[in-house]
């Protein structure tokens, strides 16, 4: 609920389409801005290079867990 309360405050709406909003929500998660000034921010910056790129590392892992599950369940 804070990130979606973080993306209507920023955007002044909620997208319509439930895609645009997770989309919405991950620009939120992986953009600095929203973090303190200090050394975890300096981190975060330096962390997988661009936002794009964070974007693209959270898709892989994302499907290595979901393509994990799957060969749990279908043992």
């Amino acid at each position: 609920m804070t990130i979606i309360a973080i993306v209507h405050y920023n955007d002044r709406h909620l997208p319509e389409q439930r895609a645009a909003l997770y989309k919405s929500c991950i620009h939120v998660l992986l953009a600095e801005t929203h973090h303190t000034k200090g050394e975890a921010r300096h981190d975060l910056e330096d962390w997988g290079g661009t936002e794009d790129d964070k974007r693209e590392l959270l898709t892989l892992l994302a499907y290595h867990m979901m393509t994990a599950g799957e060969k749990r369940a279908g043992r």
